[in-house]
């Protein structure tokens, strides 16, 4: 198995393709298994790298690992270890505070981001009331999908998802089950980030967000994207908090064309 011995973490990651380097960081519903619709699209013309956050999946945090160490540290660490000096990062949900993360501590190793459905743990307050304002309603989905998987949809994924493709639902399902229980309860190691960190972003960015999202509403996404210079914002229609998942044919047309257009394919 492909394991990197980091200072902060054991990481597990797979790695393939060829070309410009592309990392895909999961979110909290997943690992590296949740890109399986897009690395069979990327990685003719890219080099493709999926891993497991520590505390997910097959990777682990080191006894040694600093209190203070983030995400983005230990992405750090495995970009170094992997001998990749710039990459692009694609981030889902919680991947955003890994990929916010790298660009505070080393913002010269990203060439492009891509945020779907992650305010990226940025402190703005619009950011913070638009979450506020949907902590109800989906702390009401997850407590209905807690009490029953069966039959309640996951809020990760969507109500759409569940009732039109429940074998897709029930795959993410799966996915999920391949982390330790409790893998996404602490926060401690996700870190928070000023708006002016956002603000210094003036790499090429795209934002997707789904129109159905409970998780990442479209106000905070709106607001980043309004934070980060000339980014770019797209909505996938019918689509919940993963639509990289619930539809990667126009996500991978979206994140391909903002590739392309940034001179990274």
């Amino acid at each position: 198995m492909p394991i990197a011995e980091l200072a902060s973490a054991s990481v597990y990651y797979e790695r393939s393709g060829g070309g410009p380097s592309l990392i895909f960081a999961h979110g909290a519903g997943g690992n590296h298994r949740s890109w399986w619709q897009q690395i069979p699209h990327f990685e003719s013309d890219f080099d493709c790298v999926v891993f497991d956050h520590p505390g997910f999946g097959q990777s682990r945090w080191s006894q040694g690992a600093n209190d203070g160490a983030i995400y983005g540290d230990a992405l750090i660490e495995l970009l170094d270890h992997l001998h990749i000096d710039t990459a692009a990062i694609i981030a889902q949900s919680m991947g955003g505070w890994t990929a916010m993360g790298v660009h505070s501590r080393q913002p010269q190793r990203i060439k492009a981001l891509v945020f779907a459905s992650t305010a990226g743990g940025v402190t703005a307050p619009e950011i913070l009331e638009a979450r506020a304002n949907n902590a109800s309603l989906l702390q009401g989905q997850r407590e209905r999908f807690a009490a029953d998987p069966e039959h309640a949809f996951n809020p990760a994924l969507g109500e759409r998802a569940h009732g039109e493709n429940p074998k897709l639902h029930a795959l993410y399902g799966e996915i999920a089950n391949d982390n330790p229980p409790g893998a996404a309860s602490d926060r401690s190691r996700w870190g928070e980030f000023e708006p002016a960190i956002a603000e210094s972003i003036f790499v090429p960015t795209l934002l997707v967000n789904g129109d159905e999202d409970n998780i990442a509403p479209y106000a905070s996404i709106r607001k980043l994207a309004d934070l980060i210079p000339n980014s770019r914002l797209e909505v996938i229609k019918q689509s919940g908090h993963s639509g990289y998942f619930e539809h990667p044919d126009q996500f991978n047309k979206l994140v391909g064309s903002f590739l392309n257009e940034s001179a990274l394919s």
